[in-house]
């Protein structure tokens, strides 16, 4: 149950601290960049959080990165490594050890897979260029059901993303989707499909499919 508040429930920094690292990031005064910017944020999660926004008829998701997110990294990793060149150093796959030999492994290089994935990961303009291919892939007529957010890059640093605020119902809150006329066969049905394309078709994938970055509504037809 804890862990479920990484999703969007984290203790949020402040809504000023947002506007200052989005003025920096983009340059501009927050009042030339939208016309409102709620300083109260929609959802923090464990490395940045959400802020609604708007300018003429749009509505934004702006997510900001934690402050010296990229420094905490540096100081964790790093200690980190020295676990890494320790567990290769010392025999764990000895006989009594704590592995055999089927789990052997090379703990530096697994290490340094990990850290570029992460740092990848903190750097929005990877999910920027992400989320455009996801959208891209899904325009077709079989999956007009799955709405992906459009992103904007003009918008968008290695420590901002804007992209369009498309708000709905956490995808295991089985009693709201009812209440909204929704059909959890259905939904789980798509959603089925949805990561089947995306492995067997795409080879590429939504790889943090948690109820904080999947969401259902009604759309106009009435389809989920």
């Amino acid at each position: 149950e804890q862990l479920k508040n990484l999703q969007d429930n984290v203790p949020a920094f402040s809504g000023d601290l947002a506007v200052e690292i989005i003025e920096r990031e983009l340059g501009k005064p927050i009042n030339e960049l939208f016309d409102t910017f709620n300083r109260t944020s929609l959802a923090a999660a464990s490395l940045g959080q959400v802020h609604v926004a708007t300018k003429g008829d749009h509505t934004f998701a702006v997510k900001v990165q934690r402050q010296y997110l990229r420094e905490l990294f540096d100081v964790d990793l790093g200690q980190l490594r020295q676990l890494a060149v320790f567990a290769d150093a010392v025999d764990l796959n000895a006989e009594g050890g704590l592995m055999d030999r089927n789990t052997q492994r090379d703990w530096v290089s697994v290490f340094e897979e990990s850290k570029r994935l992460l740092y990848e990961e903190i750097d929005y303009r990877n999910e920027l260029r992400n989320a455009i291919r996801f959208r891209e892939n899904f325009d077709t007529p079989q999956f007009k059901h799955i709405k992906v957010p459009r992103v904007y890059g003009e918008l968008t640093t290695d420590k901002v993303i804007t992209m369009e605020f498309c708000p709905g119902i956490k995808i295991t809150d089985k009693e709201k989707i009812l209440k909204k006329g929704g059909d959890p066969v259905d939904l789980a049905k798509k959603s089925a499909e949805a990561f089947l394309e995306q492995l067997c078709r795409h080879g590429f994938f939504h790889c943090d499919p948690h109820p904080g970055n999947v969401a259902f509504e009604i759309c106009p037809n009435g389809e989920g």
